[in-house]
Protein backbone atom coordinates (compact mmCIF):
# COMPACT_ATOMS: atom_id res chain seq x y z
CA UNK A 1 0.00 0.00 0.00
CA UNK A 2 2.85 2.62 0.74
CA UNK A 3 4.17 1.99 -2.69
CA UNK A 4 0.69 3.05 -4.44
CA UNK A 5 1.13 6.33 -1.95
CA UNK A 6 4.34 7.05 -2.79
CA UNK A 7 3.50 6.45 -6.57
CA UNK A 8 0.70 8.64 -6.44
CA UNK A 9 2.02 11.44 -4.43
CA UNK A 10 4.98 11.34 -6.87
CA UNK A 11 2.68 11.62 -9.93
CA UNK A 12 1.04 14.34 -7.98
CA UNK A 13 4.79 16.43 -7.57
CA UNK A 14 5.76 15.29 -11.23
CA UNK A 15 2.01 17.38 -12.12
CA UNK A 16 2.63 20.15 -10.03
CA UNK A 17 6.35 20.58 -10.71
CA UNK A 18 5.57 20.17 -14.11
CA UNK A 19 2.88 23.30 -13.88
CA UNK A 20 5.46 25.57 -11.77
CA UNK A 21 7.86 24.80 -15.03
CA UNK A 22 5.91 26.19 -17.06
CA UNK A 23 5.41 29.05 -15.47
CA UNK A 24 8.99 30.04 -14.69
CA UNK A 25 9.84 29.47 -18.15
CA UNK A 26 7.68 31.69 -18.95
CA UNK A 27 8.08 34.28 -16.47
CA UNK A 28 11.89 33.91 -17.17
CA UNK A 29 11.50 34.96 -20.88
CA UNK A 30 9.15 37.59 -19.91
CA UNK A 31 12.13 39.03 -17.78
CA UNK A 32 15.02 38.33 -20.36
CA UNK A 33 12.86 40.06 -23.07
CA UNK A 34 11.77 43.11 -20.67
CA UNK A 35 15.36 43.47 -18.98
CA UNK A 36 12.93 43.96 -15.68
CA UNK A 37 15.70 42.83 -13.55
CA UNK A 38 13.63 40.28 -12.01
CA UNK A 39 14.72 36.88 -11.07
CA UNK A 40 11.31 35.45 -10.11
CA UNK A 41 11.66 33.22 -13.74
CA UNK A 42 14.94 31.75 -12.40
CA UNK A 43 14.23 30.83 -9.01
CA UNK A 44 10.57 29.34 -9.92
CA UNK A 45 13.07 26.67 -12.40
CA UNK A 46 15.31 26.05 -9.58
CA UNK A 47 12.25 25.18 -7.15
CA UNK A 48 10.46 23.36 -9.81
CA UNK A 49 13.82 21.54 -11.12
CA UNK A 50 13.95 20.16 -7.20
CA UNK A 51 10.55 19.28 -6.86
CA UNK A 52 10.87 17.38 -10.47
CA UNK A 53 13.59 15.65 -8.95
CA UNK A 54 12.30 14.80 -5.23
CA UNK A 55 9.28 13.45 -7.31
CA UNK A 56 11.35 11.30 -9.89
CA UNK A 57 12.87 9.93 -6.58
CA UNK A 58 9.82 9.27 -4.62
CA UNK A 59 8.67 7.42 -7.61
CA UNK A 60 12.14 5.41 -8.35
CA UNK A 61 12.56 4.45 -5.07
CA UNK A 62 9.40 3.69 -3.83
CA UNK A 63 9.71 -0.06 -3.41
CA UNK A 64 13.58 -0.08 -1.95
CA UNK A 65 14.11 -1.95 1.08
CA UNK A 66 15.65 1.27 3.13
CA UNK A 67 14.75 4.81 3.47
CA UNK A 68 17.29 6.21 1.30
CA UNK A 69 14.75 7.26 -1.63
CA UNK A 70 12.66 9.32 1.16
CA UNK A 71 15.79 10.72 2.81
CA UNK A 72 16.62 12.16 -0.93
CA UNK A 73 13.25 13.50 -1.85
CA UNK A 74 13.10 15.06 1.49
CA UNK A 75 16.47 16.85 1.39
CA UNK A 76 14.98 18.13 -2.20
CA UNK A 77 11.89 19.03 -1.02
CA UNK A 78 13.30 20.65 2.46
CA UNK A 79 15.70 22.93 -0.48
CA UNK A 80 12.99 23.80 -2.74
CA UNK A 81 10.98 25.58 0.30
CA UNK A 82 13.91 27.24 1.77
CA UNK A 83 14.49 28.77 -1.21
CA UNK A 84 10.66 29.75 -2.16
CA UNK A 85 10.27 30.92 1.51
CA UNK A 86 13.66 33.09 1.00
CA UNK A 87 12.34 34.67 -2.55
CA UNK A 88 8.30 34.74 -0.52
CA UNK A 89 9.09 38.36 0.76
CA UNK A 90 9.71 39.83 -2.93
CA UNK A 91 7.19 37.81 -4.97
CA UNK A 92 4.38 36.30 -2.64
CA UNK A 93 2.86 33.89 -4.90
CA UNK A 94 6.16 31.67 -4.16
CA UNK A 95 4.80 30.90 -0.48
CA UNK A 96 2.54 28.59 -2.40
CA UNK A 97 4.76 26.74 -4.02
CA UNK A 98 6.71 26.86 -0.59
CA UNK A 99 4.30 25.20 1.24
CA UNK A 100 3.15 22.81 -1.42
CA UNK A 101 7.57 22.25 -1.42
CA UNK A 102 7.12 21.53 2.34
CA UNK A 103 3.92 19.55 2.44
CA UNK A 104 5.98 17.37 0.17
CA UNK A 105 8.52 17.09 3.06
CA UNK A 106 6.77 16.29 5.73
CA UNK A 107 4.66 13.47 3.65
CA UNK A 108 8.35 11.97 3.07
CA UNK A 109 9.27 12.09 6.63
CA UNK A 110 5.48 10.55 7.74
CA UNK A 111 6.66 7.67 4.69
CA UNK A 112 9.69 7.27 6.87
CA UNK A 113 7.88 7.03 10.76
CA UNK A 114 5.26 4.62 8.93
CA UNK A 115 8.23 2.39 7.39
CA UNK A 116 9.72 2.19 10.42
CA UNK A 117 7.06 1.71 12.58
CA UNK A 118 6.60 -1.04 10.43
CA UNK A 119 9.81 -2.83 10.69
CA UNK A 120 9.74 -3.10 14.79
CA UNK A 121 7.52 -5.86 15.26
CA UNK A 122 5.87 -7.00 11.87
CA UNK A 123 6.23 -9.98 11.68
CA UNK A 124 6.93 -11.43 14.59
CA UNK A 125 8.73 -14.51 14.06
CA UNK A 126 9.13 -17.12 16.84
CA UNK A 127 11.07 -20.06 17.04
CA UNK A 128 8.40 -23.57 17.25
CA UNK A 129 10.42 -26.75 18.95
CA UNK A 130 7.97 -29.75 19.71
CA UNK A 131 4.88 -27.73 19.92
CA UNK A 132 6.09 -24.93 22.22
CA UNK A 133 7.13 -21.53 20.80
CA UNK A 134 9.80 -18.58 22.01
CA UNK A 135 10.45 -15.50 20.62
CA UNK A 136 12.93 -14.78 18.29
CA UNK A 137 15.10 -12.94 15.72
CA UNK A 138 16.23 -15.56 13.55
CA UNK A 139 14.40 -18.63 12.97
CA UNK A 140 16.18 -22.10 13.81
CA UNK A 141 13.83 -24.51 12.74
CA UNK A 142 10.06 -23.37 11.82
CA UNK A 143 8.75 -19.13 12.01
CA UNK A 144 5.36 -17.91 12.67
CA UNK A 145 3.68 -15.55 11.18
CA UNK A 146 1.62 -14.52 14.06
CA UNK A 147 -1.68 -16.31 13.46
CA UNK A 148 -1.09 -19.53 14.22
CA UNK A 149 0.70 -21.18 11.41
CA UNK A 150 4.04 -22.57 10.74
CA UNK A 151 5.77 -23.13 8.12
CA UNK A 152 9.35 -25.01 7.95
CA UNK A 153 12.28 -22.93 6.21
CA UNK A 154 12.72 -25.49 2.94
CA UNK A 155 8.81 -25.69 2.50
CA UNK A 156 6.16 -23.72 0.70
CA UNK A 157 3.70 -25.22 3.13
CA UNK A 158 1.92 -23.89 6.20
CA UNK A 159 0.26 -25.44 9.03
CA UNK A 160 -1.89 -24.51 11.55
CA UNK A 161 -0.69 -24.98 15.09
Amino acid sequence: MMKHIKLWLGILGLVIGAYIMIISCYEASWNLLTTSGHFNGAVGIVIAVLLLAGSLVRIGMRSSSDDSGSIISLVLFAIAAAIAFAATPIYHYMQNWAIICLVMGIISVLMIMWKNSRKEGYPSRRICVQGGCMEGSRPSLFWSNNYGRIRHPHSHLWTTL
